[in-house]
C-alpha cells in the first residue's frame, strides 16, 4: 500500500468535509465559496494542462478546456486537491506516509487525483480507483483530461 489507510481516510474526509459545507461537489462553486480565484489561462506545456499557486491559492487551468467542460472540472478539482492538501502544515504531514519508492511529487499527485476522486465520483466510472498504484492513478486521470 502506497498510503496508510489512515492518509487516504484523511483525504477522503477532507473532501467530504468540503462537499458538506459547500453543499456541492462543483469544483468551481467550492473555489469561489472558498475565495478560490480560477483563472483560465494560456499554458504552452503540452505536459501541463492546470496548476495552483500555493502562495497566492490561485487555480489556473488552460484556456482551451472551456469552465463548464468536464475536463475543466476534473482539472479544478485536482487542483483543490493541491491548495487544500499541500499548503501549510499538510504538506509536511503527508511525507509520513510516503512508499520509499515514489517521490514526493508523484505522491502529491496521488493524493490531489484520491481528492478529485472524492470530489467527483463521477471520474471513477465504476472503477475502485483507490487500489490503483500512484503512477496507474495518475495515467488514469491524464487520460481523463486529454
Amino acid at each position: 500500500m502506497v498510503l496508510s489507510n489512515k492518509r487516504i481516510d484523511a483525504i477522503k474526509r477532507k473532501a467530504n468535509n468540503i462537499i458538506n459545507y459547500s453543499r456541492c461537489n462543483n469544483p468551481f462553486e467550492i473555489a469561489a465559496l472558498y475565495d478560490i480565484e480560477v483563472q483560465f489561462i494560456d499554458i504552452n506545456d503540452d505536459g501541463i494542462h492546470a496548476y495552483s499557486n500555493s502562495q497566492t491559492g490561485i487555480i489556473y487551468i488552460d484556456k482551451r478546456f472551456g469552465k463548464n467542460s468536464y475536463t475543466a472540472k476534473i482539472l479544478c478539482a485536482h487542483e483543490l486537491g493541491h491548495v487544500f492538501l499541500h499548503s501549510g502544515l499538510s504538506a509536511m504531514e503527508y511525507n509520513r506516509y510516503l512508499d520509499s519508492e515514489l517521490t514526493d511529487e508523484t505522491i502529491k499527485e496521488y493524493e490531489a487525483n484520491i481528492f478529485a476522486i472524492t470530489l467527483m465520483p463521477q471520474i471513477a466510472a465504476g472503477n475502485n480507483l483507490l487500489t490503483y498504484r500512484p503512477e496507474r492513478l495518475n495515467r488514469y486521470i491524464n487520460n481523463k483530461i486529454r
